[in-house]
């Protein structure tokens, strides 16, 4: 935004000063994104066997999903996740349009599941 470049690297390359000092972009889940495991606990997504919940929202784990937040580690920034459980469902998230998005978190599932596309306005987490 604003003529911003982003710096593009690979989860193993990035520091643990530029983790902790620099809004990120995470892709994948915790299990195949490096950052993203080492910042779980700091972070509002989790699964468990049978779902998957952001924040206090929870939903089917074969959901893929996209959620912006304050950076735990510094309330100037902020942590974007594109990701899924199970990674076979990441391209459900291809449907965000990240440029018009007026919600914090929005959740994708597949094609016959009750409620295909769930919004999440505000998720109120870290003072946002």
């Amino acid at each position: 935004f604003y003529g911003a470049e982003p710096i593009v690297k690979n989860d193993y390359e990035v520091t643990e000063h530029e983790m902790n000092n620099y809004s990120l972009v995470l892709v994948g889940n915790p299990k195949s994104n490096h950052i993203w495991h080492k910042l779980q606990k700091d972070i509002p997504i989790s699964t468990t066997t049978f779902d998957l919940s952001i924040g206090s929202h929870i939903f089917a784990k074969d959901s893929a999903f996209v959620s912006i937040f304050t950076h735990p580690k510094n309330a100037n920034n902020f942590i974007l996740t594109i990701g899924a459980f199970d990674l076979k469902y990441l391209a459900l998230a291809k449907k965000a349009d990240l440029y018009k998005a007026w919600y914090d978190g929005q959740v994708f599932e597949p094609r016959g599941s009750a409620h295909q596309t769930h919004t999440i306005p505000k998720l109120n987490l870290f003072g946002n």
